[in-house]
């Protein structure tokens, strides 16, 4: 019984833990991307970085080294372009991040 409860604790701190970090993750790209955004775009994990926050491909570019840098990863450019999205761009943060909790 005192096992089933500590593996319930641990499976809450677990999801507590991972909701903290997406939303960590999701503050991150978000401010990193309205650095390249005029303010009058509203910024939600369904906008499109080009079509509707109208980001230019370089600036698209140092967006994700911005990223990159913030969190000790480097990501292959092929995955980059096809993160095209605000929440595209969070899942592609949080695969890479996997595991590795020093860089949070």
């Amino acid at each position: 019984m005192m096992l089933q409860a500590l593996a319930t604790v641990h499976t809450i701190t677990t999801m507590e833990d991972d909701v903290t970090r997406r939303n960590e993750i999701k503050t991150a790209a978000i401010a990193e991307i309205r650095s390249f955004t005029p303010k009058k775009y509203e910024i939600r994990e369904d906008s499109h970085v080009i079509n509707d926050l109208k980001l230019a491909s370089d600036d698209f570019t140092d967006m994700a080294i911005g990223l990159e840098k913030k969190y000790n990863v480097w990501i292959p450019r092929e995955e980059w372009s096809h993160a095209l999205t605000v929440k595209a761009i969070m899942d592609l943060l949080e695969k890479h991040l996997e595991g590795n909790t020093t860089n949070i």
